[in-house]
């Protein structure tokens, strides 16, 4: 007959007459046991069918039994998994209790061999008794770890007594020769090893000059030779060679300024010659060279030249009218001072300008704090700029405040008509540049948060 799945880990509480299942797993099913022996009593407290051994009602992993189990103890209890191999019945529960109990006798008699604490020592070393009795003989009789321990080895059969216990494939204690013992296939054997170390060679062989062929040990002496002899005097063999670039192959040390250079590489006291001080040519790249000529021009020499005065140098260094990378300069005069006004013009545009203010970047603020920005000036004549931009995150709840003064010293309070924070909420807007002064203020709600506030003038 086949044994059903055996479950072990079911916990009995002989006073509430339950049986708790959740050390098999979340989700197991009680109804789903066959069985469960309290082995102690060798005895069903539980059997699907049988009557009087069922159950009273199922709470999760927790089964109330239908018969009385008060007077058991809290003991070991095995349980067996209803697969549907086999229909439960009387007969079936019958073969799981003998399985059991031959169990129980075989575990019976390795405690018999063992024994208990209560044993006695055996009358001599011969006499009858279980392992702990033996041992309570030997404690008894000796005293002194050392005493002991050499009374063990006096016990212990002579062949063990040396240290090393030598035996042969029939497992009877006796010296064992190598020789007799089996290898395995294809195991290296003294017959099958090489006689000679030729190829190796010995410490004596000559190095290899290049004739016939060496040993190891004379091959590596020839590399050696032929290395101290390519290395200059002076030089380490282990250590750095210097090479030219005029003889292949000649180890000599490398002189810098007689290494060939790049075509085009600097060198000192080849730099080109200084350009002309006077105008070096039109549009930007004659106005780079013209300052570099200036540049290169000692005070002696300046006061020298009648045609580089500071006057005449700033009106020369880009002529009226000149072209930059070919396109006509912008208007605004002529020369560096118009072109440069020119570029001036172009970058306060209206449309090209904009004041950004980071009033506060992942600010931490405590609970019911406030954080107050400082004041953005947008100018007496706020032109080109027309709006006052905010920005309020934050990480909990609050409120934004927008305040504005024309003297940067009272404010007013501006408050928006949507100022209400939270973490899933932003305030982000824009307001018409009325006043000449700004700021944003976040009164913070009841929780610590991290916030970030940003303002800016722009023109659209």
């Amino acid at each position: 007959m086949k044994l059903p799945p055996i479950l072990t880990g079911i916990v009995l509480d002989p006073v509430a007459g339950t049986l708790d299942f959740s050390a098999l797993g979340v989700g197991f099913d009680p109804r789903t046991v066959l069985a469960v022996l309290h082995e102690p009593s060798n005895r069903f407290v539980f059997a699907k069918g049988r009557p009087g051994l069922g159950y009273v009602s199922i709470v999760g992993s927790v089964m109330t039994l239908a018969t009385d189990v008060s007077v058991l103890a809290a003991g070991p209890l095995t349980g067996f998994l209803d697969d549907n191999a086999l229909i439960a019945t009387d007969a079936r529960l019958e073969a799981c209790r003998s399985l059991l109990a031959t169990g129980n006798a075989s575990l019976s008699n390795l405690s018999t061999a063992l024994g208990t604490p209560a044993d006695v020592a055996a009358g001599s070393d011969a006499a009858a008794g279980s392992l702990i009795a033996k041992v309570t003989r030997l404690l008894a009789t000796q005293s002194g770890i050392a005493v002991i321990l050499a009374a063990i080895r006096d016990r212990l059969p002579a062949a063990l007594v040396g240290g090393r216990l030598s035996i042969d494939g029939s497992g009877v204690t006796q010296p064992i020769s190598a020789a007799a013992l089996p290898l395995p296939v294809g195991a290296a054997t003294s017959a099958a090893q090489a006689t000679s170390n030729a190829a190796l060679g010995a410490p004596a062989d000559a190095a290899y000059a290049g004739a016939g062929s060496p040993s190891i040990i004379g091959a590596l002496k020839g590399l050696y030779a032929a290395m101290v002899a390519a290395t200059p005097a002076g030089a380490n063999v282990i250590g750095k060679v210097g090479l030219d670039q005029t003889t292949p192959g000649a180890t000599n040390g490398v002189v810098v300024n007689s290494s060939a250079l790049p075509a085009g590489a600097a060198q000192d006291g080849a730099d080109p010659a200084a350009p002309a001080v006077a105008n070096a040519g039109t549009g930007i790249r004659g106005w780079l060279a013209t300052i570099a000529g200036l540049l290169k021009l000692g005070p002696a020499a300046k006061a020298a030249s009648a045609s580089m005065t500071i006057a005449t140098d700033l009106s020369n260094l880009e002529p009226a009218g000149a072209a930059i990378t070919g396109a006509a300069m912008p208007s605004g005069g002529a020369g560096l001072t118009g072109w440069l006004s020119a570029l001036w013009a172009a970058a306060t545009a209206s449309n090209q300008r904009a004041s950004l203010f980071a009033d506060f970047t992942n600010q931490n603020v405590a609970a019911s704090a406030t954080l107050t920005g400082a004041w953005h000036d947008a100018g007496s004549s706020p032109s080109p700029f027309t709006k006052f931009n905010y920005a309020f995150v934050t990480s909990q709840s609050g409120t934004a405040v927008v305040q504005v003064s024309n003297d940067g010293t009272n404010p007013l309070t501006n408050i928006l008509s949507d100022n209400t924070l939270s973490s899933t909420k932003n305030i982000v807007g824009s307001l018409p540049l009325t006043y000449r002064f700004y700021r944003l203020l976040l009164l913070n709600g009841t929780n610590a948060a991290i916030v970030a506030v940003n303002s800016s003038l722009s023109a659209s």
